[in-house]
């Protein structure tokens, strides 16, 4: 982990920042949309992981392609999960409140501060999610609210989307470190 942080120390703070902006932001957009039925906040909630996975994609395969460079020059093998394992160290933060908040609510333990820790994680960890979040598990029948307490309420969606974001930027990494630049302008393809 200390090699990670000495080579990628810069862009983990930068991914860091990228989430905790695009968590207010998307938590803006599902405000907007959130009283519009559920269709309209379907669509900003994938509007606004879309636009995290943009951002995030765009520097983390620019990345990928500028190793890339580097491991063809020094003709050695790059590791093709780098990009998992350095937004893995990215996301401990996330990983460490969203998981002490899961456990906390699973077992009942400080439920006045596990609320405190609820909004935190949603306004400032994956708040990119909220739409997404609100519109599979809140429903007005009891099964929906079952599952919403189960899944949602209890932070393991949050968990599970947190998982996704650290594969997927992993993904935008290899593809770069595969050569492969999904920023390509015409002028480029020329």
């Amino acid at each position: 982990m200390k090699k990670i942080l000495n080579e990628k120390g810069d862009l983990i703070a930068k991914c860091i920042v990228f989430q905790i902006a695009m968590s207010v932001f998307g938590i803006m957009i599902n405000f907007a949309t959130v009283q519009m039925g559920n269709t309209v906040l379907l669509l900003g909630g994938i509007f606004s992981i879309l636009f995290y996975f943009a951002l995030v994609g765009a520097t983390l395969n620019e990345d990928g392609l500028k190793d890339k460079i580097k491991y063809d020059r020094l003709k050695e093998d790059a590791d093709k999960l780098y990009g998992v394992k350095f937004m893995a160290v990215a996301y401990i933060p996330s990983f460490v409140i969203t998981g002490i908040y899961a456990v906390f609510m699973s077992f009942g333990i400080l439920e006045g501060v596990t609320y405190v820790v609820n909004m935190v994680i949603r306004f400032f960890i994956s708040g990119m999610y909220i739409g997404i979040d609100i519109f599979l598990f809140s429903s007005t029948d009891e099964a929906g609210n079952i599952l919403y307490n189960a899944f949602s309420m209890n932070g393991y969606s949050f968990l599970l989307y947190q998982i996704a974001s650290v594969l997927v930027c992993g993904l935008f990494y290899y593809l770069g470190l595969c050569g492969v630049n999904l920023l390509r302008t015409k002028k480029d393809n020329q």
